[in-house]
């Protein structure tokens, strides 16, 4: 049954990078069923940057949502958000997260029409969650299941032109080549065995070089790192920037942020996964503009293990605290990955791409 009067719609998404950039498709579908409408998204701090880059949203509102603490200030936080939002009047909310508490939140704050999951309390307007699903196209089967258009496109939007940043960056012309080592830690999550080894990427960006001379093969910290890149690499060091990000011809990554940032900027990618089943989260040709999307996994016998179950359940023997683990103890799924592997993917896009 689609709705015919929708007026004022919240996108709730708090965290992170990357689930932030697979519910842009919902965003691009709200906006084409319903033009008039607007719509807002409430984020938290730790993904704010990000949000000027989807040009349906009309209002974000920066909100520290605090799950962690102690149970009055907990409280203290969801009362705080219902009356914010109650202020608001929204008459539509997208819920982004499988969890009761937004339910709760949409509930009390009088939103009249809820879509999600089923699974979580108070969806009026929902569908199954398939964990065998595409994210993006996931979080569309709820819009479907209530008959809207559907826009299958991941989507961000340059807020200034690729010559202006290039010119900022000190980069030239040609082509560039963004290596991302880091990533997979956000707050309350710690998931560095998603990481190809610094060092491979430091090769990596040599062999490069050496190749392909008159490129712009640059290495990309992440803010939050306490892993640095040695000052005495051959090639240009920066930290991690979405504009920046944007400009690159070819983005190497794991499974992280800033690789599916890239992706939605429809930037070339080689992506490198371990733990992690790319079927289900890797970028795809299919749904960008021309972009070509390379994609190396290993697939051994335990991989994958972090799954949309291991996930949201923190009290699996797969967590010690807030840090996902490897069982085997080898991190063979990542570990067992060459410089050779990704370079040859790499050159595959050069030649797809016609880059030289």
């Amino acid at each position: 049954m689609i709705i015919s009067r929708v007026e004022n719609i919240l996108i709730m998404k708090f965290c992170c990078f990357g689930d932030l950039v697979f519910i842009s498709p919902v965003i691009a579908s709200f906006k084409f069923n319903y033009p008039q409408s607007k719509i807002t998204l409430i984020c938290s701090p730790w993904v704010r940057d990000i949000a000027p880059y989807f040009k349906d949203v009309d209002e974000v509102i920066e909100y520290s949502l605090n799950e962690k603490g102690k149970f009055f200030s907990k409280v203290k936080s969801f009362l705080k958000l219902i009356l914010l939002l109650k202020s608001k009047n929204f008459d539509t909310v997208f819920l982004g997260h499988r969890n009761d508490v937004f339910g709760y939140i949409g509930k009390f704050s009088g939103i009249k029409n809820i879509f999600g999951f089923k699974e979580t309390r108070y969806v009026n307007l929902g569908t199954e969650f398939d964990k065998n699903a595409y994210e993006p196209m996931r979080y569309l089967s709820v819009l479907e299941k209530q008959g809207l258009h559907t826009i299958k496109k991941l989507s961000l939007e340059k807020r200034v032109d690729k010559k202006t940043i290039k010119s900022k960056y000190e980069l030239s012309n040609k082509i560039t080549i963004g290596l991302f080592p880091f990533g997979g830690i956000n707050p309350g999550t710690d998931m560095e065995i998603k990481r190809w080894s610094l060092d491979k990427y430091i090769v990596l960006s040599e062999e490069l070089k050496k190749s392909y001379p008159d490129f712009d093969i640059i290495l990309i910290e992440g803010k939050e790192s306490t892993e640095k890149i040695n000052k005495d690499t051959i090639c240009k060091k920066y930290t991690v920037d979405a504009d920046l990000i944007s400009v690159c011809d070819i983005f190497v990554s794991g499974d992280t942020g800033p690789l599916h940032i890239a992706s939605a900027f429809n930037v070339n990618t080689v992506s490198i996964f371990g733990p992690s089943d790319p079927e289900l989260i890797a970028p795809r040709n299919e749904y960008t503009n021309g972009a070509v999307h390379e994609t190396i996994w290993k697939n051994i016998i335990c991989s994958p293990c972090y799954t949309p179950e291991t996930a949201i359940d923190r009290k699996s023997d797969k967590w010690v605290n807030s840090k996902f683990i490897c069982h085997t103890k080898t991190l063979e799924c990542i570990k067992s990955i060459t410089v050779e592997e990704v370079k040859q993917k790499i050159e595959t896009i050069i030649k797809l791409k016609r880059l030289i």
